[in-house]
């Protein structure tokens, strides 16, 4: 079995609450000492069935001191122990219908949930459905390092299963003067993955997201954008990409195309050295304007003549 991060082995008969819930630990049959023939017999009729269960929600995993009371199985057989009252607290609709009346009962923490637990089947990969539930719970889920296409599938999905993104994907709110864990995670990816955290951003029109994954846009060129990232981004969120990457080189050749003023001629720099120096100037600009793109870095030969502060609501989309 493949080792995969936030996912143990367990064994069937103590994954459905049969004796000791150990995650780590393996049922097996006691072995009396026997004849050898005795002994060989037995471990042929002894067979022990695993299954995969999330590290996070596992059979143990209490929330307000209640234990899960349902099972998700994933599409690639991964077991999720939720608690209803949780999900059904975060979504508008039963968690796309998943939950029923009957889990929504007896959820004090007094009464021990049913044996064998009722199961669902979610048509899900397990890493898509592991973000989802953390979103549900509002817990963090960074330790299992998700890659940024399970992310954005994953809060693509958040709607069809009754949770709007906004309310767990925001720099900061009323309630919580800090970014939740999830907006956090998405702005850890947008470094390496400018365009599709942009992107995920303007679909669901996370602005704070949008402004803040924007800085690192600046790279990008036109080409990249395709047909089906322009659609999925909208036509605001595209006009500001449009502005950032075509409006800070605007912004930079207004802000060097006049050279600098002169003034009285004095006893180190005379008229005959202001006008080489405006002569000078006129030639670095004009290089540097032609080879001027948004992501330019000071460190690119051109821009070494220079060192200009763009202001900054250039520099992020607003």
């Amino acid at each position: 079995m493949n080792s995969v991060p936030g996912i143990v082995p367990v064994a069937a008969a103590e994954a459905s609450g049969s004796g000791s819930l150990t995650p780590n630990t393996l049922v097996q049959a006691p072995t009396p000492p026997q004849s050898p023939t005795m002994t060989s017999s037995a471990a042929k009729n002894t067979s022990t069935t695993l299954i995969s269960v999330s590290t996070s929600f596992s059979p143990k995993a209490r929330h307000q001191d209640i234990l899960p009371r349902l099972v998700f199985i994933s599409s690639d057989s991964v077991h999720f122990y939720v608690h209803p009252h949780v999900l059904t607290a975060a979504s508008t609709n039963g968690f796309n219908r998943l939950l029923d009346d009957i889990f929504r009962q007896n959820q004090d923490a007094d009464t021990m949930p049913p044996s064998p637990m009722p199961a669902k089947t979610v048509l899900l990969h397990s890493s898509t459905l592991n973000v989802i539930l953390h979103a549900a719970y509002n817990a963090p889920c960074s330790q299992f390092a998700p890659s940024t296409d399970t992310l954005v599938e994953a809060i693509d999905l958040l709607p069809e299963y009754g949770i709007a993104p906004c309310s767990c994907i925001y720099s900061s709110s009323p309630t919580s003067p800090t970014p939740s864990r999830l907006y956090s995670l998405l702005l850890s990816h947008a470094p390496f993955h400018p365009l599709p955290i942009y992107t995920l951003a303007a679909h669901h029109a996370l602005e704070d997201l949008a402004v803040a994954s924007s800085q690192h846009l600046l790279s990008t060129q036109f080409h990249m954008v395709s047909d089906h990232v322009a659609i999925r981004m909208g036509p605001i969120y595209l006009k500001r990409l449009a502005f950032l990457l075509l409006g800070r080189v605007e912004a930079l050749k207004r802000l060097i195309v006049e050279p600098p003023p002169l003034h009285a001629p004095t006893g180190m720099c005379s008229g005959f050295e202001q006008k080489r120096l405006a002569r000078a100037w006129t030639l670095a600009v004009a290089s540097l304007v032609w080879d001027a793109r948004p992501g330019a870095s000071i460190s690119s030969p051109s821009v070494l003549f220079f060192h200009v502060d763009i202001p900054q609501q250039v520099v992020y989309v607003r």
